[in-house]
């Protein structure tokens, strides 16, 4: 599930987009990949889309699924439908998503772009096994000199610190 603005006659909405899958291994193959993908947007309010989440949901058995699980971004509104509607899924934060916070503040800290990468990987290790917190008290120890980037990194990873918990995930 996610938005994005886009731009309608003379002003900008925010499409919301729901899309259902299942995961499961193709013939010879050993990875996991998503199957009949289907997908939902809508240019409705986020109570509205709900009930589209809902009647999808449930036209693709999500609320009979053994295991359900969001992959989403921090958007406040999406993790309300989700307790909402499928209160009992597993909410993850997209890597993507997680990875956006860090480098504003690699560019913020550090001159040299090999400083910035060796920064943002090793951020992105923490994160990877689900060290939220170190992540969190990285950006605290910088944030005098930093500002705005690492806050919105703190704020953000503090907010969705459940939802990130890769290694558990994986």
């Amino acid at each position: 599930m996610d938005g994005a603005l886009v731009p309608i006659e003379q002003e900008w909405k925010e499409a919301k987009l729901i899309s259902w899958y299942q995961v499961g291994k193709r013939y010879g193959q050993k990875a996991w990949h998503a199957q009949e993908i289907h997908y939902y947007p809508s240019l409705e309010e986020a109570a509205s889309f709900g009930e589209l989440v809902w009647a999808t949901g449930v036209q693709h058995q999500a609320d009979r699924a053994q295991e359900l699980i969001f992959v989403c971004d921090g958007a406040a509104w999406i993790w309300k439908l989700v307790d909402q509607y499928f209160p009992e899924a597993v909410q993850i934060v997209d890597w993507y998503h997680a990875c956006q916070y860090l480098y504003p503040v690699a560019e913020v800290l550090l001159e040299k772009q090999e400083q910035q990468h060796l920064w943002i990987a090793n951020m992105k290790a923490l994160l990877w096994e689900g060290e939220v917190e170190a992540v969190i008290q990285a950006a605290q120890e910088v944030l005098a000199a930093v500002g705005g980037p690492a806050q919105r990194l703190i704020t953000y990873y503090q907010h969705n610190a459940e939802r990130m918990r890769y290694a558990r995930f994986r």
